[in-house]
C-alpha cells in the first residue's frame, strides 16, 4: 500500500523542497559566504521613542545579544564585496506544542531585518546592506531534533 500523506505532511514536504531548492540556487551562483546563526529567529520590532531615547522589544534585544557572537566568529570572507549582492535566508523556527499553524507566525520581512542589521553592524560582510539587490527567504518549523536558526548565503548579484 502507498502511504497517504496528510495535508500537514504534504505542506511540510513542500516547504522542505522549497527550502532545498533555494539553497541549491544559492550554491550554483558564485557564493561569497555562508553563515549559520543557531539562535531562535525573532522578528524585528518597531523602535519605541521615549524621553530616555529609543528602545526595542525584549525579544528583539535578546536576539541581537544572542546572535551577534555567531556573526562575528563565522566570517569566512576572502574579500570584502562592494558589488550588488543576492541573499538567500532560510529560517527554521521551533513550533509551539499547541500550535496549529503550518508555518511560523512572524512576518518574513521582519525576520529578515535583524540578521542583516547584525551583519551590517559587524562591518566585515559588506560595506552596507544597501548593496543587497535581491533577497530570497523561507520560513518553516524545525523537524524533530533539528535546531532552530537561520542559514544565510550571499552571492554576487547577477542581472
Amino acid at each position: 500500500a502507498v502511504p497517504v500523506q496528510t495535508p500537514s505532511e504534504s505542506r511540510t514536504a513542500f516547504l522542505l523542497t522549497l527550502h532545498q531548492h533555494l539553497l541549491l540556487i544559492s550554491t550554483t551562483m558564485t557564493t561569497i559566504s555562508r553563515l549559520y546563526i543557531p539562535v531562535e529567529p525573532a522578528p524585528a520590532s518597531r523602535p519605541k521613542v521615549n524621553k530616555f531615547g529609543v528602545t526595542y522589544a525584549k525579544s528583539h534585544l535578546a536576539y541581537v545579544r544572542a546572535a551577534t557572537p555567531y556573526v562575528v566568529v563565522q566570517n569566512d570572507l576572502t574579500y570584502y564585496p562592494t558589488e550588488p549582492l543576492n541573499v538567500t535566508m532560510s529560517f527554521v523556527c521551533t513550533k509551539a506544542k499547541t500550535s496549529r499553524l503550518l508555518i511560523p507566525r512572524y512576518d518574513i520581512d521582519n525576520l529578515v531585518k535583524l540578521p542583516l542589521d547584525i551583519m551590517t553592524k559587524a562591518g566585515h560582510f559588506w560595506k552596507d546592506d544597501v548593496q543587497i539587490a535581491e533577497i530570497h527567504a523561507t520560513k518553516r518549523f524545525a523537524l524533530p531534533d533539528e535546531q532552530a536558526g537561520v542559514t544565510i548565503t550571499y552571492t554576487l548579484w547577477e542581472e
